[in-house]
């Protein structure tokens, strides 16, 4: 129970709250790695990196065979830019624990946030060769290539592949929905990109993508309250400033 009231915290962005809950809960019971992680997530979070690296870095030394230790430190140092770092302790995750594809997409995330497009693409493909019916890494590849404007065919081609294993997720239709737009296609980008935004209402980067389609298709109305939503989700992976500008030159539109 602890661990959902700190990740509803976590989710509200509440994260002094979601970082005492979880020293509360430490406090009664120090074993408990999952909740050690949580409570890095919120320190990092509260802008104190240094205790949340403490906290972890403490952890892995106490236990080096802890899946949650290792890929909870991992995660840190990806949230603070610090690839190789992140990326050393993975392969002593596979090396420890086994190799496994949510290690591999794990790596091929951590790759892709660095900046280094060919390792993650060597990942994914590598979880494609292995398994030709994980969605993930065709997901995880279409969006990477979707976001850079690479390969766009392929993205969409990718994309497409996903949601045919698995039609409902809200993710891999905003993936489909962002390279077809990313094509040049905003009149087929509008139906996977609206079963998205109407499934992941509070996720920033979605409802952003779906005011894009939205602002391009001439629905300058919607489009603004597609990037208010953006406004008032998670905020993560997006530019306040920029949506804001969004909005500011689409209302003068609607005028």
């Amino acid at each position: 129970m602890d661990a959902y009231i700190v990740q509803a915290n976590l989710a509200a962005r509440r994260f002094a709250g979601a970082e005492a809950v979880a020293r509360e809960a430490l406090s009664r019971n120090p074993d408990q790695p999952r909740m050690v992680r949580l409570r890095a997530q919120a320190l990092l979070k509260s802008g104190r990196s240094a205790e949340a690296n403490k906290l972890l870095e403490d952890g892995v030394a106490r236990q080096p065979e802890s899946r949650e230790f290792l890929v909870g430190l991992a995660d840190l140092y990806a949230d603070q830019k610090r690839t190789d770092d992140a990326i050393r302790l993975l392969e002593q995750a596979r090396k420890t624990l086994g190799d496994d594809a949510a290690l591999t997409m794990r790596m091929a995330n951590v790759y892709e946030a660095g900046g280094r497009m060919a390792d993650a693409e060597k990942e994914l493909r590598r979880l494609m060769s292995e398994d030709p019916l994980n969605a993930d890494a065709m997901n995880s590849l279409s969006y990477m290539f979707a976001e850079k404007g690479l390969r766009l065919p392929e993205a969409v081609d990718l994309a497409q592949r996903a949601v045919k294993i698995e039609p409902g997720n809200p993710s891999y239709l905003d993936t489909l929905g962002w390279a077809l737009f990313k094509q040049g296609r905003a009149e087929d980008a509008a139906d996977p990109m609206a079963k998205a935004a109407a499934v992941l209402t509070g996720n920033s980067v979605i409802q952003d993508h779906h005011g894009d389609v939205l602002e391009k298709r001439g629905r300058y109305a919607d489009a603004v309250a597609a990037w208010q939503r953006a406004l008032a989700g998670d905020g993560e992976q997006v530019d306040r400033a920029v949506i804001e500008k969004k909005i500011k030159a689409a209302k003068a539109r609607v005028k």
